[in-house]
């Protein structure tokens, strides 16, 4: 049998395809992880002997046009290598809006794999987001009534995801009870198929268990296309290797320390990150900075700041209340805003490596891959998953860069200061 890669999957932002790749990693899955779509391409002789290869998108809140335009790309050059499922991640809290874009790339996909049905499993139980009744909850409360209704990029009024999702999508769509998966794989087959039949193109699964998961797995594994969070692909390489598609399992190699000058950056606005920067503050400093200033001021003054600390370990973070962030939206607009921060932190990151700093911890995933491709990284190799929140990586060649790009949402609060200083091979006890 000819040798191919198994799963291809298009992660919408940088630390959700990080954390997708240390979840096959941390499964035995031989995974790459590469930043862009021409990344996929260069892989080439190299391609059949993966398992899986993960792309890193800056895609979640790019226009809905060029989102889909960047997803074709990849289902293409996934397309050319052969492998037997494309998977589709987004966030667990299905961060959108109503024009997108999880909806409109999700159509074009469906549409260029040709597939009949498409599953959604956004649900990941192990930090309280669950589905049920095909609405989605977050420890219990409805999604619209946690701090996520107040997210000043992707805010989440509305629980009932079907109706987010037909907003955004001109596919109809229904719901896979959870009485259908406490039956096993072989009912949520027919009950997928017999939502087909009755109109529903993407159906999207009650999940409110880890034992869902898979079940779930199970029943789409031989789908052309898969759409979720990462949490259902940790099931998957289990059930390659159980069908001969991977000579697997690959134990993950420890990823080297780098004992450079280390830097927080964080651009995050969620309240878990705001409890990070918090007690990072307990061991070294941290530089709050206003976006709203003059960009070349604002840039000039951080790096001088840091310079002045040796490098650090020290943060920088333009995290701010909802209320301050709506002020810089109404300034500049929602994606104006968003390109300031961009800005400040992708030519701040470049300086700082120029000076020597070679551990980076990213709050944010729009602020990561905003870091991750001023730098030039464009092939990681990734940490095997140890739980929600930090997942370690270090690029490639000759003069590694260590990192730790993170969801804002995601982490113990005491997090920062102990994985910057674990990055240089330096242990730190817990508090």
């Amino acid at each position: 049998m000819t040798r191919r890669p198994v799963f291809g999957a298009i992660a919408d932002d940088l630390t959700g395809g990080m954390e997708l790749a240390a979840m096959l990693v941390g499964q035995g899955a031989n995974c790459a992880f590469v930043t862009d779509v021409d990344g996929v391409s260069d892989l080439g002789d190299e391609a059949p002997a993966l398992d899986a290869i993960v792309v890193a998108l800056k895609i979640r809140i790019a226009s809905p046009d060029h989102a889909v335009a960047m997803a074709d790309a990849a289902a293409d050059a996934f397309v050319s290598l052969g492998v037997r499922q494309i998977f589709y991640k987004y966030c667990a809290t299905f961060d959108s809006t109503d024009q997108g874009n999880i909806g409109p790339v999700a159509d074009r996909l469906t549409d260029r794999l040709r597939s009949r049905s498409v599953l959604f499993c956004p649900s990941f139980p192990d930090v309280g987001v669950t589905v049920f009744a095909g609405h989605q909850f977050r420890h219990n409360t409805l999604i619209s009534r946690t701090e996520k209704k107040d997210d000043p990029v992707t805010p989440m009024t509305d629980p009932d995801l079907c109706a987010v999702l037909r907003r955004q999508s001109r596919n109809t769509v229904g719901v896979l009870g959870e009485r259908h998966i406490l039956q096993g794989a072989d009912a949520v087959r027919d009950e997928i198929e017999a939502q087909r039949t009755a109109g529903y193109r993407f159906v999207i699964a009650d999940t409110i268990r880890n034992e869902d998961l898979p079940v779930l797995a199970e029943a789409s594994v031989n789908a052309p296309l898969l759409t979720g969070n990462s949490s259902i692909a940790e099931y998957l390489p289990q059930l390659w290797r159980e069908r001969g598609w991977s000579d697997g399992p690959t134990a993950p190699g420890e990823l080297p320390p780098v004992p450079a000058p280390g830097i927080v950056l964080a651009g995050s606005c969620a309240a878990r990150t705001m409890a990070q920067l918090k007690a990072f503050e307990a061991h070294a400093p941290v530089l709050y900075i206003n976006p709203g200033g003059s960009v070349d001021e604002t840039v000039r003054d951080a790096f001088d700041w840091v310079r002045a600390r040796s490098g650090g370990p020290c943060a920088v973070a333009t995290s701010a209340s909802p209320d301050v962030v709506r002020t810089l939206q109404d300034r500049f607009g929602r994606d104006g805003a968003a390109a300031r921060v961009d800005e400040i932190f992708g030519r701040l990151a470049v300086q700082l490596a120029n000076t020597g700093v070679r551990r980076f911890l990213v709050a944010g995933g729009e602020t990561s891959g905003t870091v991750v491709r001023a730098l030039g990284l464009r092939r990681l190799r990734i940490g095997a998953y140890t739980g929600p929140g930090p997942v370690l990586a270090v690029s490639t060649g000759d003069d590694p860069v260590a990192l730790c790009l993170k969801s804002g949402k995601l982490g113990q609060p005491d997090m920062f200061w102990h994985t910057i200083e674990r990055m240089a091979g330096r242990q730190v006890a817990l508090d």
